[in-house]
């Protein structure tokens, strides 16, 4: 079979490539910058991918005898080159477990004053995040349908332009399944509305600055500068301060297309578009999936990849509040 989101993954190969950067400047970058065992297994990888280092076989047709040699992939989640297949077969699944309903995206924002406490406590963060979401959505779900709903939730680290940018994707579906004395029945939403958002904005700010707090309060939260209480509670304090927003969108055709929106983000769709490689201290360009990314310099650059973010790199496809599941009353699978 062959996957409808597979067919357009093919792309010519770039005239630059990450790997290109890698072997210019990452030597450069180790003077000024730690990179942990795991960072230097991915560099090292996307360094090798496709080459002879990483073996190969060679291609002949029987009919005109051209000859081809093509290497092998690394097969490294953080390579610009590898996991197309898997993604498109993981949102094959995705799809197959969708309601078949209009659905509509959810996205949940946090403010950028805890992408460095993020950084260093990534679990705990991106775990409150998800419980948050979650139980925001189950009793909005009851609250203005009147019975339960579910989603399908995924996490984003970065943003359209590789800044870190946390937030959280979820499929909902326009409806929930309400309990009657003869039994379950379906409760279609509005076309158009699904629960008030700026309500949803205010609880989701309160309830994800309430549970930093109280993940600090119980030591499962380090600090990210000096280590003070004041600090983690100033922080808290200015976000709470801020305007959030949860975006939410419904479309008759999300349902089906938004699952690569929500699949895992590949850190470079960048390769497509590498404008050139500068010297040490020049800026670099990249345009991605959507939009044009500009770095000051290649250190800021080589950081996207090197960054420290092993513990959302391993959730990041997981599937934290299936709907089948969740209206069945079953336990949610892990997405593989």
């Amino acid at each position: 079979m062959v996957l409808a989101s597979e067919v357009s993954a093919a792309a010519p190969k770039p005239v630059w490539e990450v790997a290109d950067v890698f072997r210019r400047h990452f030597d450069d970058y180790l003077k000024q910058h730690h990179c942990t065992a795991q960072e230097f297994k991915a560099v090292n990888a996307i360094l090798r991918c496709r080459t002879a280092a990483m073996g190969g076989y060679i291609r002949l047709c029987d009919t005109c005898g051209n000859v081809e040699v093509a290497y092998c992939s690394c097969k490294n989640r953080h390579c610009p080159k590898c996991g197309h297949f898997e993604k498109a077969q993981w949102v094959a699944k995705q799809e197959a477990r969708l309601l078949p309903t209009p659905h509509f995206q959810v996205v949940f924002t946090v403010d950028h004053g805890i992408n460095d406490i993020a950084r260093i406590n990534p679990k705990a963060i991106y775990n409150l995040l998800f419980r948050v979401a979650g139980k925001l959505l189950k009793e909005y779900g009851r609250r203005y349908l009147g019975g339960d709903t579910g989603a399908t939730m995924v996490p984003h680290t970065w943003g359209q332009t590789l800044q870190h940018h946390i937030h959280l994707h979820c499929m909902v579906p326009a409806g929930a399944l309400v309990k009657t004395s003869e039994g379950y029945r379906w409760q279609e939403s509005g076309k158009t509305f699904l629960m008030p958002v700026v309500a949803l904005s205010e609880e989701f700010r309160d309830a994800f600055c309430n549970g930093v707090l109280k993940l600090y309060g119980q030591g499962e939260l380090r600090p990210a500068g000096s280590g003070s209480e004041s600090e983690v509670e100033e922080t808290v304090r200015k976000m709470r301060a801020r305007k959030w927003e949860v975006y939410v969108r419904a479309s008759a055709e999300i349902a089906v297309n938004a699952a690569p929106l929500v699949s895992v983000e590949r850190d470079a769709c960048m390769s497509v578009g590498l404008a050139g490689l500068p010297g040490q201290r020049g800026g670099i360009s990249a345009s991605g999936c959507w939009n044009r990314a500009d770095f000051g310099d290649v250190a800021a650059f080589i950081g996207v990849f090197t960054r420290p973010r092993g513990a959302l790199d391993r959730c990041s496809d997981r599937t934290v509040i299936d709907s089948r599941h969740t209206l069945s009353g079953r336990r949610t699978p892990q997405s593989p």
